[in-house]
């Protein structure tokens, strides 16, 4: 039985990779492709397909590189301020990140700022518009590897009305 089943795929396959492919128009102006040739239809020559075999699955330079690194990995990074979901009432948008790093940073180790998931110069920033905003930091090495990054925190940035009498 298992043969039979074996010889009924293998004729199924043949039959499929010989089959040949018809085109025509059908009577509302379709463009149609079909197995089966009807009257006006033209045969299809589907070329073959091209393939590539590689030499290896890995190659040399993509196999891992060991690291003899002192780098020391970080446990948390941590924003001090600004808290979750607290409001900034600053008319110039001035807002300073503090933040907690164990351990602190190592050499050639910097710590980015994103607001808004836009990279920002140093950690005291100008001219945040008013409303809601998202804060996050980052400390990467000298070849761009993320070593940790802190939790999001929500904030908001109002600013003083002055109401005339």
């Amino acid at each position: 039985m298992r043969i039979i089943t074996v010889i009924f795929l293998w004729l199924l396959t043949i039959n499929t990779l010989y089959a040949e492919i018809y085109t025509y128009k059908d009577a509302e102006g379709n463009i149609v492709f079909s197995d089966v040739a009807v009257k006006g239809a033209e045969k299809v020559i589907v070329p073959p397909v091209i393939t590539y075999e590689s030499k290896s699955s890995v190659s040399e330079s993509a196999k891992p590189i060991e690291q003899t690194s002192t780098h020391k990995p970080y446990q948390s990074l941590t924003i001090l301020a600004p808290k979750q979901d607290e409001t900034i009432w600053d008319n110039l948008g001035e807002l300073t990140v503090q933040h907690a790093l164990v351990p602190r940073l190592q050499e050639g180790d910097t710590v980015q700022l994103y607001i808004d998931e836009v990279l920002q110069d140093g950690l005291n920033i100008k001219g945040i518009y008013r409303g809601e905003h998202k804060v996050r930091l980052q400390v990467i090495d000298s070849n761009g590897y993320a070593h940790i990054t802190s939790e999001e925190v929500v904030f908001y940035v109002r600013h003083h009305i002055k109401r005339s009498n």
